[in-house]
């Protein structure tokens, strides 16, 4: 079976991002999807540079011609209300405004030629007719003998077998379609329904969750129990895109904005690909899991009054995430206060210092008494504004493995908790089969964990993400007062950087070595900074074992500093250019002064943007920072 889309766009509409966007979750959740693009030939000649993306992720490509006078609007339903006769093979015809949400595997009988979802889930002889006053004018003006009592069938979903008799229905539904066109009525539904009526009803009906039309839960709150349940199991979500209009919209995809952004920036970015690919988890309000037996979802009151969803969800706050830190961690605190996004809330933990606390909070948390261990380690501030969250946690390595669960005492509210380790775990325990334990542990308490570890995500399956730096502004006219500058703790490689420092003294460089052996010795993170402005190259050392890279690279990078460093995986880097960095190999600096020599190759600013703190969490999986009305 293919899977269908028709287009009709040009650079002014946003049909095209909206239909890339639907064709991306649908190849996301089905990749061998054999996907057909119909098109007119006024599309296809707008169908270059970003716009010829989509193309990337069809099997199939179709141009009809059409008479220039015809618009746009009428040549998307002429191609809709005909494309049974212009393709081969069974298709699901798929509106552009919607999003895959599950693999799309139909089983129909075999005598069923057309299939689809009822308009807005409405059963026979229920209001629909009464609400829809427009459908029975346009009835009346038509002429037509439907009976909007019966099953209204919805056409952004529809299942078409090759076969003589859906054949045959189209060229009714073509005609009855032309007909009203005629009359100034360009909406396809009312002859797709009058077709089904005047041939006997063919259409056999889908089940809801192939055509989820979510808005209608939305529009009217009494159709929120009916609609809901199909919602949690949806394999498709219609979001209606007619009905776009900007205005307190609960869901990214029903927002004009999120595509113009699309348009504006000519790619899917990780942010928006994470929106589209979740969709059924993006819905402001909603729960981090649907449940289909909860009654009556709050989140849903949302469009129609959001004072008191704010009210009555707690999340009065704008922030849609909250980044939880250790202030100790005084690497983590400076890249953190880089953060500049305004969805973004910082959040240092502040523990109770007296000694008295701090024995009790060790006591319950060997009894795993959580809740008592919470009340002992915090202080009352940090303790209340950890309760207060409701939305999304991302939680920046700011704690043992242990402490997590004292720490999940104050989230219960929280909708996501990300844990993104920053360090390897060995840091917390030296014991692989404890860390498992608790990483499994926490994962049962819906906890997601992260990490720029390799190695760990690999052996405790965690999701591997790129590191992150902080970006500072270089001040002007700095001047370079080294040529190679290193910062770092000794940790039993003392010998080695002393001997570095000496090869590259030997051969004529200015060097400036600070090795740390403890906290006292270490410089303020500003006087690094400045330290790394007035350097030409900055040296990295990294432990054999270390799979991750370390901040110097990033500094490197983000100042456009050389880099000399021994971590032989840094060739790999997309960064990596080997005019910028030198690596040691074998331990030789042989050509090191040509290095130096030459000049620094500018790397692609959109490969720089990627590791820089406010653009990394924009990009990092399951973060959605576009406002979305939370």
């Amino acid at each position: 079976m293919k899977f269908l889309y028709i287009l009709v766009s040009n650079d002014s509409d946003i049909f095209y991002e909206q239909t890339l966007a639907s064709v991306h979750s649908l190849k996301h959740y089905n990749p061998e999807a054999f996907v057909t693009l119909l098109v007119d030939d006024k599309t296809d000649k707008t169908l270059f540079g970003f716009r010829a993306e989509i193309k990337k992720f069809i099997q199939e490509y179709k141009v009809v011609p059409f008479d220039e006078k015809i618009s746009n609007k009428e040549r998307s339903r002429r191609l809709k209300t005909n494309m049974r006769n212009l393709l081969e093979g069974d298709f699901l015809y798929i509106d552009g405004d919607t999003a895959i949400t599950d693999k799309l595997e139909l089983s129909l009988d075999e005598d069923a030629d057309i299939a689809a979802v009822s308009d807005l889930h409405a059963r026979e002889n229920d209001s629909y007719h009464v609400r829809h006053k427009k459908n029975n004018a346009d009835k009346k003006t038509l002429g037509f003998t439907l009976s909007l009592k019966d099953l209204f069938f919805n056409g952004g979903v529809i299942y078409a077998k090759d076969s003589p008799k859906a054949r045959a229905f189209f060229d009714k539904w073509h005609e009855l379609y032309l007909f009203c066109a005629s009359r100034g009525i360009y909406t396809d539904q009312i002859s797709l329904n009058e077709t089904n009526h005047l041939l006997g009803r063919p259409i056999r009906e889908l089940p809801g969750t192939w055509n989820c039309q979510v808005r209608e839960a939305y529009n009217h709150l009494y159709r929120v129990k009916t609609i809901y349940p199909l919602l949690c199991q949806a394999k498709i979500v219609h979001f209606f895109g007619s009905g776009i209009d900007g205005k307190r919209e609960p869901h990214p995809l029903m927002r004009k904005d999120f595509f113009e952004s699309i348009k504006r920036n000519e790619k899917i970015d990780e942010r928006s690909r994470q929106i589209i690919c979740n969709a059924k988890m993006e819905f402001a309000f909603a729960p981090e899991t649907l449940d289909a037996k909860m009654r009556f979802p709050l989140f849903f009151i949302y469009r129609q009054f959001p004072r008191m969803a704010e009210l009555l969800l707690k999340e009065k706050k704008t922030h849609s995430l909250a980044v939880i830190y250790n202030p100790k961690f005084k690497a983590s605190e400076f890249v953190i206060q880089g953060i500049t996004l305004p969805d973004v809330e910082k959040i240092p933990l502040h523990f109770q210092n007296n000694r008295l606390n701090f024995a009790l909070y060790g006591l319950f948390l060997h009894l795993h008494i959580f809740s008592l261990a919470f009340f002992f380690r915090y202080s009352r501030k940090t303790r209340k504004k950890l309760k207060s969250l409701c939305g999304d946690v991302f939680c920046w390595d700011c704690c043992s493995l242990q402490e997590y669960p004292v720490l999940n005492k104050g989230l219960h509210s929280a909708r996501r908790k990300k844990v993104f380790f920053w360090n390897p775990l060995s840091r917390w325990h030296s014991f692989p089969h404890f860390i498992q334990k608790q990483v499994d542990f926490l994962k049962n308490q819906n906890f997601n964990f992260y990490t720029i570890e390799a190695k760990d995500a690999q052996a405790y399956s965690l999701e591997l993400v790129k590191n992150v730096n902080r970006k500072c502004d270089e001040p002007e006219n700095v001047s370079i007062r080294q040529d190679f500058y290193f910062i770092g703790k000794e940790k039993k490689r003392k010998e080695t950087i002393s001997l570095l420092e000496r090869a590259l003294q030997k051969r004529g460089f200015r060097t400036l070595f600070y090795l740390v052996k403890d906290k006292c010795d270490a410089i303020p993170l500003d006087e690094n900074v400045r330290h790394s402005q007035e350097s030409a190259c900055i040296v990295d050392i990294v432990d054999e074992n270390q799979s991750a890279f370390t901040l110097r690279p990033f500094d490197a990078l983000f100042l456009k500093r050389k880099l000399l460093t021994n971590s032989w995986q840094i060739e790999q880097a997309d960064f990596y250019h080997p005019s910028n960095i030198y690596i040691i190999k074998n331990n030789s600096l042989a050509g090191v002064e040509d290095f130096m020599k030459e000049p620094y190759r500018e790397i692609d600013p959109q490969i720089i943007a990627q590791y820089e703190v406010n653009q990394w969490l924009q990009n990092f999986p399951g973060v959605s920072l576009i406002s979305t009305g939370r």
